[in-house]
């Protein structure tokens, strides 16, 4: 009932294992990176420098078809 003993507790923690992000979606972020190009372009905005390059953002290839098919639809 009411123990104090180690092997006997009175209560227990049970953590739930299950992840509630799918598998698909990846756990990558680059918000660092993100951040520093943000920066880069306000710098350059209020305080013109024109020896300072900004990096173009580059995007992958959509895969509107195949695997990612579903990523594409309206629910």
């Amino acid at each position: 009932m009411f123990s104090e003993l180690k092997n006997q507790p009175r209560f227990t923690y049970q953590l739930e294992v299950t992840d509630p992000v799918p598998k698909f979606v990846s756990r990558q972020w680059t918000g660092y990176a993100e951040q520093a190009r943000d920066a880069l372009i306000r710098h350059t905005t209020f305080n013109y420098d024109p020896n300072t390059t900004v990096p173009p953002k580059t995007f992958s290839k959509a895969e509107v078809t195949g695997k990612n098919r579903a990523k594409y639809f309206k629910r």
